[in-house]
């Protein structure tokens, strides 16, 4: 049996999606949030702009999700299949368009790909593009990019405050598409997720500028949120300058019951009444008339 603060169904999660172009042309950055009847998926693709059409190489990563995860009956049973199914299938039709375009041509992507199902999250990712989890105000997780900064510092070369500063902190060394062979994934999960936490997913565009403490605790007090995200957004285009990246995220709070609103009183109120009429009627009765107030 489910604990009280545990996660019933896929209509408690709120969401909410924020995509800027920032100072750049064109928005390269790809997100979408997609539910069924019992579980939620989060999409976050960063196509990399040194490569052609990576526009095209991060709208194949959310295209391929959508097809594979209503195509999974349950897709919780093998959650970190269906996740990796998705990778190794986007890398390929990534890698089939380039082929397929006069010239040939190599787009890539970051990806990151998350999977709740009542109180488990399952996620996965390549690249930059980061997926976090937040409780109470504080990153409880969050995945480690692949990128060249991470690896120098891993290897005691830099330290965690040269990573921000770095003029090669932007390469990454993972992504789909580029190569014949799909990149080797990172995976990770969560087993207890409770009432109000919030996954977050986003592009470095958004984190770059935002450190872990200030996006925990802003996004945790914000009841709005898609506010919350939007404001986030705006203030990491502000940082970036007149150069900002792309900037977008995805977040899902769990465990989230909307509000009840007037209109909702007034509906339920309204089914009760034909509720009760239909019984009555049954009955042989006549209920009262129904006045307008």
């Amino acid at each position: 049996m489910s604990s009280p603060e545990s996660i019933p169904s896929a209509s408690d999660f709120e969401s909410a999606t924020v995509s800027l172009i920032g100072g750049r042309k064109l928005n390269q950055d790809r997100t979408r949030v997609i539910t069924s009847d019992d579980s939620v998926l989060i999409v976050l693709a960063d196509g990399l702009g040194g490569h052609p059409k990576g526009e095209v190489a991060a709208q194949i990563l959310v295209d391929t999700s959508i097809d594979l995860f209503h195509q999974t009956a349950h897709p919780a049973d093998s959650a970190r299949a269906l996740l990796e199914e998705i990778l190794v299938e986007t890398h390929h039709r990534i890698t089939d368009f380039g082929t397929n375009q006069e010239p040939p041509i190599l787009p890539r992507s970051t990806a990151v790909i998350a999977l709740i199902h009542d109180d488990m999250a399952w996620w996965t990712y390549v690249g930059d593009s980061r997926l976090y989890v937040i409780r109470d105000g504080k990153v409880l997780e969050r995945t480690k990019d692949h990128s060249y900064v991470q690896m120098l510092h891993e290897e005691g070369i830099i330290s965690h405050a040269e990573m921000s500063h770095h003029p090669q902190r932007n390469y990454i060394t993972r992504c789909l598409g580029g190569s014949v062979w799909p990149p080797q994934a990172s995976f990770g999960q969560i087993s207890r997720l409770q009432k109000n936490d919030i996954l977050l997913a986003c592009s470095d565009g958004f984190w770059e500028h935002l450190d872990d403490s200030q996006l925990g605790e802003t996004i945790s007090r914000e009841v709005d949120l898609d506010k919350c995200l939007r404001e986030l957004a705006l203030t990491a285009v502000d940082l970036g300058g007149p150069h900002s990246d792309n900037v977008t995220a995805a977040a899902v709070r769990c465990g989230y019951n909307r509000p009840t609103s007037s209109n909702d009183i007034e509906s339920d109120l309204d089914d009760a009444i034909d509720a009760l009429q239909q019984a009555m009627a049954r009955l042989g009765r006549t209920p009262p008339s129904q006045e307008s107030s």
